[in-house]
């Protein structure tokens, strides 16, 4: 975190100013034909700027990964200079052009009414919280003034975030597979790093014991899923211990005592494992899942080595529910408590201002009105974004060719007839021939690497997505004393399958941990 402080200003130049100063010359050197070689080497830096900051957004446990993410961020910066000089150059016959206006056109319009609506929403919904005092006894952080701090500074900033936000709309392409897929910016990542890192060697048969990757996966997601129903004990541990007690004790005893079955049954309120407590609410939902995913971690043990796909498959789609419901349950429950608009008895509340408060009706149908705008600009904006990704990705390889080697090029070709006295004329048009080529090319190499990459970086994070979410629990779970029960017990696990076989050594391990 202290990082991205440190280089935020830098960040925010960059969106602000850099990068719209260095499209609008670019362009400028291409349309009016005035360029030089200084032109070139100053949009050069530019763009070796900008990219080289790309680090900031490929965080990873391993090389390899971090130069997939690197080179994501490099070829949008690329991508997105190419596609500026290309069409400045070309206008509207190059191939893809108009396709790639209209979506660009329609995804911005889309853009600000959705974020105009999505702002006049926020104003709506704080100044009703402002109203109610007695429900919202708090206030809204930060608003002091209602007219200042709700309708002047944040109808202002806003529009101050247009231009950033436009860059980011044109540029943000492979970069998101970095942010959105592989969470190079996540931050227990981030803070837990050594921890990931040693979990990851574990993974890879770097610690010893077997070499098949299913029975450590089996391991480690066994704990996590009970780690999980039994994490509220860490934390209470954790603040009842004494002075002399330290924090890597208390984890130890906890994490071993995750698969005494006393103390496991004693958590689930279960006389049987395939059993659930009857919880309430959320808590019933996650005892259901976690069971379920222990249930599929038991049956790919059972099952043997031909029924591991069907196993693999029973685990992440027990995954998924899991990820679904708790994000849908974590999107309402998140709702209720920030917002007017979505807390229970919404429309009865605006039966009862109707007559008395016209004030407040006034701004539940602001609210309204903006939430259903966002709703409907939500799905064109993301079949015409999803449209605007792929087109942009394509859209320097169509004219590579042209660029280089087509007619507007051949300028640059006739070098061998220039006259001994310098032609300032001829040297402006090779500038602006060469700037697409290059950008072009660059790109096109950029974009090489990353598809070589690609398999390689694939295959790695699939292991990690048949892990169990690892995230949530206490900074005391993410230690060295989790990592030693986890090489411990595949250590035992792995020395009774090789001796003794699959179904003998589940006896044996179920009588030593009973």
């Amino acid at each position: 975190s202290r990082k991205y402080q440190s280089h935020a200003g830098f960040l925010v130049e960059a969106f602000v100013e850099a990068i719209p100063q260095a499209v609008l010359q670019t362009i400028f050197v291409v349309l009016e034909k005035h360029g030089t070689a200084l032109n070139a080497a100053s949009v050069g830096i530019s763009i070796f700027t900008v990219a080289s900051k790309g680090y900031l957004l490929s965080y990873a446990l391993d090389y390899l990964t971090f130069f997939f993410n690197f080179a994501c961020v490099a070829a949008d910066c690329l991508g997105l200079f190419a596609i500026t000089t290309t069409v400045a150059l070309r206008g509207g016959q190059g191939a893809l052009v108009y396709p790639l206006t209209l979506v660009s056109i329609s995804g911005v319009v889309l853009s600000i009414v959705a974020g105009f609506a999505l702002l006049w929403f926020t104003i709506a919904d704080d100044h009703l919280k402002l109203r109610n005092k007695g429900s919202w006894p708090s206030g809204v952080r930060g608003v002091s003034s209602v007219f200042f701090d709700l309708y002047v500074v944040r109808v202002a900033a806003w529009f101050l975030a247009i231009v950033p936000c436009l860059v980011l709309f044109a540029g943000a392409r492979l970069s998101l597979l970095p942010i959105g897929v592989l969470k190079s910016i996540d931050p227990d990542l981030v803070r837990h790093a050594q921890f990931f890192r040693g979990l990851m060697h574990f993974l890879n048969g770097k610690t010893g014991g077997s070499d098949d990757l299913r029975l450590r996966l089996w391991t480690v997601n066994t704990l996590v899923a009970r780690a999980r129903r039994n994490a509220h004990d860490l934390e209470w541990s954790l603040k009842a211990r004494g002075t002399s007690t330290t924090t890597r004790v208390v984890v130890k005893k906890w994490v071993a005592d995750l698969f005494t079955p006393k103390h496991y049954r004693w958590r689930t309120g279960t006389t049987q494992q395939g059993q659930i407590a009857s919880d309430s609410g959320g808590s019933d939902e996650d005892a259901a899942i976690q069971q379920a995913i222990l249930n599929s971690l038991s049956s790919s043990q059972e099952l043997g080595t031909g029924f591991a796909s069907m196993a693999t498959m029973a685990f992440r789609r027990s995954r998924a529910m899991m990820w679904v419901k708790q994000t849908l349950r974590h999107v309402r429950l998140g709702l209720e408590e920030r917002s007017e608009v979505f807390r229970p008895g919404f429309v009865a509340r605006g039966r009862a201002e109707l007559r008395a408060h016209s004030v407040s009706v006034a701004l539940r149908a602001v609210a309204l009105i903006s939430l259903a705008t966002c709703l409907l600009c939500a799905l064109p904006l993301a079949v015409g974004h999803g449209s605007l990704i792929a087109l942009s990705v394509i859209f320097p390889f169509f004219h590579a060719g042209t660029n280089c080697i087509g007619p507007s090029s051949a300028t640059c070709h006739q070098a061998v007839q220039v006259p001994a006295i310098p032609d300032v004329g001829f040297a402006s048009e090779a500038v602006r021939v060469s700037l697409p080529c290059g950008l072009t090319i660059a790109y096109c190499v950029v974009l090489a690497f990353v598809t070589v990459l690609a398999p390689l970086v694939a295959r790695r994070q699939m292991m990690w997505m048949d892990l169990e979410d690892l995230h949530g629990f206490p900074d005391a779970f993410y230690g060295g004393a989790v990592l030693v029960e986890l090489r411990k017990r595949h250590f035992r696990d792995s020395m009774l399958r090789a001796r003794l076989g699959h179904y003998l050594a589940e006896h044996v391990m179920t009588f030593i941990e009973n």
